[in-house]
Formats: structure tokens, sequence, C-alpha cells
């Protein structure tokens, strides 16, 4: 497990950051009180999902339109296209993600 961010440097309800653990840029997401992880770097052409808009457990990645649940990785757009998903756990007051 990695150390991502304490809980005060988590992102907030709704919103995303951006963070690096054992060498992987990965998008840590506020879902309703719930973190989850994914790769930070959408297949179409590698931006950021971190940046892009959240609406429920969905992010649109801001420069192209390609849409992933962050819950599971999954494309809402076609089920071969997916970003690696990372299990997170909260401990000692602080947000962890197994690479």
């Amino acid at each position: 497990m990695h150390r991502l961010c304490s809980l005060e440097d988590a992102p907030s309800p709704g919103t995303a950051a951006p963070f690096s653990a054992g060498g992987v840029a990965i998008a840590l997401f506020n879902i309703a009180g719930q973190y989850h992880a994914i790769e930070d770097s959408c297949p179409h052409m590698y931006f950021p999902l971190s940046d892009g808009d959240i609406a429920g457990c969905v992010v649109t990645c801001a420069y192209h339109g390609w849409q992933f649940d962050v819950t599971t990785g999954n494309s809402l757009m076609t089920e071969h296209i997916r970003v690696k998903r990372f299990p997170v756990q909260v401990k000692d007051g602080a947000v962890w993600v197994e690479v």
C-alpha cells in the first residue's frame, strides 16, 4: 500500500485530485464520501482524467469527452475500453492505495 495523502488533503465530495504512487499517475475521486482511485490517463490521448467533469460516479475526460465509471474503471462508451482501478483504504488519517 502507498500513502497518497492525508484526509485533509484528499478531494472533497464530487471532486478529484491527481497523485502519484509507485511511479503510477493516479486520479483520486471522492464520490459521496467514498474514495476511488483510477489511473490518471485517458486511454484516448493520455490526458489526465483528474481534470475531467464528474457527475455521480462518472468522469468525463475534459479534452475529448470519453467517459468512465470511477468505481469500476469501465468505459461508458464500449466494454472493450477501461482504465486501471486501484483498491483504496482509509486508515490512520490518510488515504492509501494499492498499486
